[in-house]
């Protein structure tokens, strides 16, 4: 027999979820670092590390496409 495969979300959840933002302020209250994610990275990672750190912590505000 043939499996059908399941949509779990609609093309319109999906978009909402996974397209990255389109406007200026959403895209800086993202990926913008505040005093708590500065001091995060200051305290918790070697200056080698930092900026990956910090793009990851970008990431996990919107996850869907890096």
């Amino acid at each position: 027999m043939k499996q059908r495969s399941r949509t779990i979300l609609s093309p319109d959840q999906r978009a909402v979820l996974f397209d990255p933002p389109d406007n200026s302020e959403t895209i800086e209250r993202i990926y913008a670092l505040g005093a708590d994610d500065m001091a995060l990275l200051a305290r918790r990672r070697r200056p080698e590390n930092r900026l990956g750190f910090a793009v990851q912590l970008c990431y996990l505000r919107h996850p869907g496409r890096a």
